[in-house]
């Protein structure tokens, strides 16, 4: 297989170039925060959990899902950024789809908006499953393998950071401005940041790889079990997201619970939002300074951790404002080491030649986590949120067997 090479310079600038992209990603992020902002907008344009539900299915189902479409197309691909590009900006063009339909909001018919809101959510999750499968790609190919833990961590922490000082500029939109003006402000502010951050890879530089032949939909599709017989770890690692996968699901319902049992005011919403924040800034400076001494299976175990107890500390602590809020610190740590492994691991057991094709794998493995969502409403319904949470921590606790399963590299190799 022929591969043109990068010299030291080129990796020295894409490191940067990706370090960039996370920090104005992050800036972006606390804008459309899909575990605070989304669901308490939802509810304020007129939702209810159903709906909750439905974007989180959208917002982390579909997305995965549509990535094993992704990989199949750009599976045979010599470059990938031009793909994660478009990507982009087309999800921040979505957002700005959002910014104006709620700057319009009071002239619109309330169900019309809705429908316009869930067309642009749909639009801006799509997209992310474009780009995450160039993304995964161009990462394996533009990062040295002995610098990516250090590149995730610093991304992780730098983006925590830039994360938790527009955490506190939206707590002061929120508190400033009444729905829907404060809303359509963050995700105007947010489309922005996002085609900033897009420019930070223009100065990337692509290794140009010959791929694999290119498989036709249903060579791929019928691909997929060869490669679970053969890559025991990527079995492992889809079971492992289907049910730790689970414990991200599960953190938007927390804002409908307090919404349920105390109330819910754009000052809550803020100081949930901070919380969250302080624990990936935390966390995500924990890992960058321990990278050395740990590898992806044990950062999986402490995720394991986090999101069994999670849920189960919700019941309890639902009327204790600022216990329940500590639960929006242990969701940004769980978030940031989650984040960091699941992205070191995927490189692990993939090559330069089928990388995208195992991000493809991976989104339509993700088949749990995509559908439950939807059925969230029922389910609340039926066995209330005090059922609901437990069974998702007992389905995450479950996912331990398949973590300690997994195979990783020693340490050495990888910090």
């Amino acid at each position: 297989m022929k591969i043109s090479k990068l010299t030291d310079k080129n990796y020295k600038n894409n490191f940067k170039a990706f370090v960039w992209h996370a920090i104005f990603l992050a800036l972006m992020k606390p804008f459309l925060d899909t575990d605070t902002i989304i669901p308490a907008m939802i509810i304020k344009a007129g939702g209810n959990e159903m709906l909750i539900g439905l974007a989180t299915a959208i917002l982390v189902g579909v997305s995965t899902l549509f990535q094993f479409f992704f990989g199949s197309f750009l599976s045979n691909k010599k470059q990938k950024k031009i793909h994660l590009l478009t990507a982009i900006f087309t999800r921040s063009t979505s957002i700005l789809g959002l910014g104006l339909i709620l700057l319009w909001f009071n002239i619109l018919d309330g169900k019309t908006a809705l429908i316009l809101i869930f067309f642009f959510i749909s639009i801006f999750s799509v997209a992310g499953a474009y780009g995450g499968v160039s993304y995964t790609d161009l990462i394996g190919k533009s990062i040295k393998p002995e610098r990516r833990k250090a590149m995730f961590s610093i991304k992780n922490f730098a983006g925590a950071v830039a994360f938790f000082g527009a955490a506190i500029v939206v707590k002061y939109i929120l508190k400033l401005y009444e729905f829907p003006n404060n809303y359509a402000i963050l995700y105007i502010t947010a489309f922005f940041l996002l085609s900033i951050a897009a420019l930070g890879y223009i100065i990337l530089k692509e290794k140009i790889v010959i791929p694999a032949p290119k498989k036709k939909f249903i060579e791929f599709t019928k691909a997929i079990p060869i490669e679970l017989k053969k890559n025991p770890n990527l079995k492992y690692f889809l079971l492992l997201i289907n049910t730790l996968g689970l414990s991200i699901t599960a953190f938007p319902f927390l804002i409908s619970y307090t919404k349920e049992v105390v109330g819910l005011s754009n000052n809550t919403v803020g100081n949930f939002l901070i919380m969250k924040v302080a624990g990936m800034v935390i966390f995500s400076l924990i890992v960058y300074y321990i990278r050395e001494k740990v590898n992806y299976k044990q950062l999986l175990v402490v995720s394991v951790f986090l999101g069994t107890i999670i849920p189960v500390l919700a019941i309890f602590f639902v009327k204790n404002t600022f216990m329940y809020s500590i639960l929006f610190f242990l969701a940004g740590s769980l978030f940031s080491i989650l984040s960091i492994a699941k992205e070191g691991i995927i490189l692990e057991i993939s090559n330069v030649k089928n990388r995208s094709e195992y991000a493809g794998i991976v989104g339509v493995g993700s088949l749990l986590t995509a559908v439950l969502p939807l059925f969230s409403g029922f389910l609340i319904a039926t066995f209330g949120y005090t059922g609901v949470f437990i069974g998702i921590s007992i389905v995450v606790f479950s996912s331990l067997y398949f973590t300690l399963k997994l195979k990783c590299k020693p340490i050495k190799t990888t910090s």
